[in-house]
């Protein structure tokens, strides 16, 4: 890891927004902060995996990506950003993106944006790059998780069941 990558991961967990989602409850049984952890958890074993066989994508765009696809939730309770729960969903990854830029400035790159932009995927259209997708499926994987909370460990393909 190299330390312009370790700088910009730390700009984004030490920033005011991320700390805004500390605490904030979501998808029932876990946190705005610990969801976006596990996302990005999520994204950098799904590309370890891929990369033993083989499959170039950019670690290091989504990762940052991960960790500021939800960071727009951060304005959730103010209706005079997302005055509806459909704006909410639709639109919290435009707003990601605002904080995202607020926060990297020029370092946040053009697939970063998109990733994010996107994540709501199939509310939204489909994204362009592999690094969406990877995405994507983690929030998928990690929404469910956080929904089933501690029944997930029970779970006949966890590995401690």
């Amino acid at each position: 890891m190299n330390d312009h990558f370790k700088q910009e991961i730390s700009l984004v967990l030490r920033s005011s927004v991320f700390s805004r989602l500390k605490g904030q409850e979501h998808h029932i049984n876990t946190t705005l902060d610990r969801h976006i952890i596990s996302v990005t958890l999520v994204c950098g074993r799904i590309a370890s995996f891929l990369r033993r066989f083989g499959i170039r994508l950019s670690e290091e765009e989504l990762i940052i990506a991960a960790l500021c696809h939800d960071l727009g939730l951060s304005d959730r309770h103010n209706k005079n950003v997302f005055p509806t729960h459909r704006d909410l969903a639709l639109n919290h990854g435009k707003r990601s993106v605002y904080y995202a830029k607020e926060i990297l400035g020029k370092d946040f790159t053009e697939m970063e944006e998109e990733i994010v932009r996107q994540h709501m995927f199939p509310m939204l259209s489909p994204p362009r790059y592999f690094e969406g997708w990877i995405l994507i499926t983690a929030d998928k994987f990690c929404t469910v998780k956080d929904f089933l909370g501690s029944a997930f460990y029970s779970l006949p393909f966890h590995k401690n069941s």
